[in-house]
């Protein structure tokens, strides 16, 4: 099935006035895989996603605005996430919080290019945001059918800890939303092959239903904490 989120549908989670409520932000396709692997994937607890991400503003009538964005979930028992960039570039902003989700404890930046693979960790919440003026942002992902997004923390705090801003003199830059108590300083990130998963840049992320082997973490999370880190599925830039 589609789903779809327009700008109207996104208003709780916009820094700016949105200017087309009409306008689809994203499409997300679910359970995207091919005839032949349905039965493969739910044996084995598992979804394939495709997500088109438009570009652009919300505000298009201003000089600066919040660039084009997913709306943002969290997920329950904290299941991870493995995404590939199918073409495009994929801003990928992870955040994680302890007891309150108006208090971020880490936060990151991840940038991902075309074939590269992003891990979103047990107990980090994300959004994705194209960068670009004109190309659409399309990625896919793995995640086990046990895994439900919890959208509400985001809404509540009308989005992400930051916002990604679009100036025309100034470029692009990071501002702190207002509505959390404690925002940590952004780190940028660029994502490592984490060959443990098949998450290698020469290979398809689709392709991993041949070894359902590689995507067990999705599903037990726990077995593989010790991979599941920001350390090991990240380097600093």
């Amino acid at each position: 099935p589609v789903w779809t989120r327009t700008a109207g549908e996104m208003k709780a989670v916009v820094a700016d006035k949105i200017t087309a409520p009409k306008k689809i932000i994203y499409k997300v396709y679910r359970g995207a895989e091919s005839k032949k692997d349905k039965e493969k994937a739910g044996k084995h607890d598992l979804r394939y996603d495709l997500t088109y991400l438009y570009p652009g503003r919300f505000n298009k009538l201003a000089s600066s605005g919040e660039l084009s964005k997913t709306f943002g979930h969290y997920h329950n028992k904290d299941y991870p996430e493995i995404t590939g960039v199918i073409s495009g570039t994929l801003w990928f902003l992870m955040q994680r919080y302890d007891k309150n989700p108006k208090n971020i404890k880490e936060v990151y930046l991840v940038e991902a290019k075309k074939g590269e693979k992003v891990i979103s960790p047990p107990h980090f919440g994300h959004i994705s945001i194209n960068p670009s003026k004109t190309k659409t942002l399309v990625t896919c992902d793995w995640l086990s059918l046990k895994e439900k997004s919890d959208y509400k923390p985001y809404e509540k705090l009308h989005g992400a800890c930051y916002y990604a801003i679009r100036n025309a003199k100034r470029g692009i830059n990071f501002q702190k939303n207002k509505n959390y108590a404690k925002v940590p300083k952004l780190i940028r990130l660029r994502p490592k092959e984490v060959t443990e998963f098949g998450a290698i840049q020469s290979k398809s992320l689709y392709s991993l239903i041949k070894t359902p082997d590689k995507l067990e973490f999705l599903n037990n999370p726990k077995k593989y904490k010790k991979i599941l880190t920001i350390k090991n599925c990240y380097r600093k830039i």
